[in-house]
């Protein structure tokens, strides 16, 4: 049985949301928000690598794993794509910040080979995991008070990038083989990591500066404890070791409880934070 589960949701992103879905934390809800204006075009470019890279996947159960990989991927990307629509209803200023990332992203995949596309979907999926498991066993900081419906979605999307954790690399192995390739393209990939982010910063810089949106100069995880954000860099800095293997990461006791609940049959489109 895989270790990948797709799921049908059904989140609402009514208007009464927030456009940053937590009054009292609005730095990380900018960052919630900014992954909402990322997502719709990077959930897509990695699908479509993967798609490309599925005939060239031999062995079967990874054939499968990856096909549910790409399900789950989906679902995130109708989510945010929802959620973006009700932020633009807000600010409609930001469909030009949705418009120039979806650029970034067909022209990083118009110009780079597949097993750039791959090493690059490896990089940051691999960086997912211990992002997953510490946005999950943070909760308590970084969604007090915020609205459920977000901080359910939000969880939801992180349990499954912790569930999936092990597929892009696997993929990555499986076709291109060279842990090394990967790590020779971390800087490229960081820079246009950086390119997109710098495009939604701007954006929610200006529309601060013109008092459109409330701003915050705090680091988005500036409140949760020290030990964990350093556990987080230690973390992350190990998915760039040659042959790290994400499912060595501890799943979170919260998470395991979430796909428990999820396999049970209960509604968990609002999980957060009734369910603990």
């Amino acid at each position: 049985m895989s270790r990948i589960q797709y799921r049908k949701m059904d989140f609402r992103f009514d208007d009464d949301i927030p456009f940053q879905f937590n009054p009292s934390n609005i730095a990380f809800s900018d960052a919630v928000n900014a992954l909402t204006l990322t997502a719709p075009a990077f959930e897509p470019y990695f699908i479509k690598a993967f798609r490309d890279a599925m005939p060239l996947i031999r062995d079967e159960r990874l054939r499968a794993e990856t096909r549910l990989f790409v399900q789950q991927e989906r679902q995130h990307s109708k989510h945010h794509i929802a959620h973006l629509n009700m932020l633009l209803r807000k600010v409609p200023e930001l469909e030009q910040v949705r418009d120039d990332v979806n650029a970034s992203y067909a022209r990083l995949y118009e110009t780079k080979p597949l097993k750039f596309h791959l090493a690059y979907t490896a990089t940051v999926e691999l960086a997912f995991g211990p992002i997953a498991r510490f946005i999950i066993e943070t909760r308590d900081v970084l969604f007090a008070g915020g609205d459920p419906r977000i901080s359910s979605f939000v969880l939801w999307h992180f349990v499954e990038e912790f569930e999936h954790r092990n597929c892009a690399i696997d993929v990555f192995r499986a076709v291109v083989g060279s842990d090394l390739y990967r790590l020779s393209q971390v800087q490229a990939t960081v820079e246009h990591l950086r390119e997109t982010s710098a495009i939604v910063r701007r954006a929610f810089a200006a529309l601060a500066a013109e008092g459109k949106i409330a701003s915050s100069r705090e680091s988005p995880i500036a409140r949760t404890p020290l030990r964990d954000r350093r556990r987080l860099g230690s973390e992350l800095l190990g998915t760039l070791a040659p042959w790290h293997r994400p499912d060595r990461l501890k799943e979170p006791a919260w998470a395991s409880q979430w796909l428990s609940a999820a396999a049970a049959g209960e509604p968990m489109t609002l999980a957060y934070p009734a369910a603990r």
